[in-house]
């Protein structure tokens, strides 16, 4: 009897299952305590076997580089049984020291608008790199398994609090403020990096039928980045940290945003 998604393959083989749904992702499908798996596990009403690949700490172009041995071993295995595969990546190809001031000026002292902020060329180049990563790791699932539902999604609408998982993260929030940009701009920066993201999802979801776009920021019918107010699926009470919901915000993006897409695909 199944109780939870898999995120260790040979528990799954010891207890005699075999993966309905694959899970290729970030944190938002390994976060500690709660993600986004174990409401998902739920709203497929515990019927499908779920097996994870991954880690904290993903990043989108990684998953056909530095993952690829073990999603195609997978593939390969489980073809047979696999029904749908869910891909969770992005925000750590975005987040964190690193990843951020190669979008954003080191400096942007007295700036006053969120354009002026960005490195050349940014963040569209890099969004355009986590696009192709998508689209490199779907060619590899259609190959394997060319039957399955694809579902792809972008995050909600995250707020720069500097609060991490424990004391302070270093996502949003400090590489902002090590660069000096100003308060008032910090959230626009968050949500065009949002808005990019989006704008690639949609792209890649009008390549196939089979794939299929969850949009728990609720941005897909934005056009202008500075049209962003308010919340997504989210409110600021429902967020644990910078880029994680809490428990029960994680439920409710399931409730509200995967199940209709499941149900859409005739998943469930």
């Amino acid at each position: 009897m199944l109780t939870r998604p898999y995120w260790d393959e040979r528990l799954m083989i010891e207890e005699n299952q075999v993966p309905h749904v694959l899970a290729i992702g970030d944190s938002w499908f390994w976060f500690p305590k709660n993600n986004l798996l174990n409401p998902i596990f739920n709203v497929l009403g515990g019927s499908k076997c779920v097996l994870a690949i991954g880690n904290n700490g993903a990043e989108a172009v990684e998953y056909a580089k530095d993952y690829r041995e073990q999603i195609q071993g997978s593939l390969d295995a489980w073809k047979g049984s696999i029904e749908a595969v869910l891909i969770s990546g992005g925000g750590n190809d975005f987040a964190g020291l690193d990843d951020m001031f190669r979008i954003i000026r080191t400096r942007c002292d007295g700036f006053e608008s969120v354009d002026q902020c960005f490195n050349s060329g940014e963040p569209g180049k890099l969004f355009d790199e986590v696009a192709a990563g998508y689209r490199t790791l779907i060619q590899m699932i259609f190959m394997a398994v060319p039957q399955a539902s694809i579902f792809i999604h972008n995050y909600d609408r995250a707020i720069p609090t500097g609060k991490g998982f424990v004391g302070n993260g270093n996502w949003l929030k400090e590489p902002m403020t090590r660069a000096h940009v100003d308060l008032s701009l910090q959230q626009g920066i968050v949500n065009r990096l949002l808005f990019e993201f989006t704008q690639r999802l949609k792209a890649v979801e009008s390549e196939s039928d089979q794939i299929h776009f969850v949009d728990s920021a609720r941005l897909h019918d934005v056009d202008d980045p500075d049209d962003i107010t308010g919340k997504g699926t989210l409110d600021r009470t429902e967020w644990g940290d910078e880029l994680h919901p809490k428990p029960a915000g994680f439920n409710k993006i399931a409730r509200l945003r995967w199940k209709p897409a499941f149900v859409d695909a005739g998943l469930i």
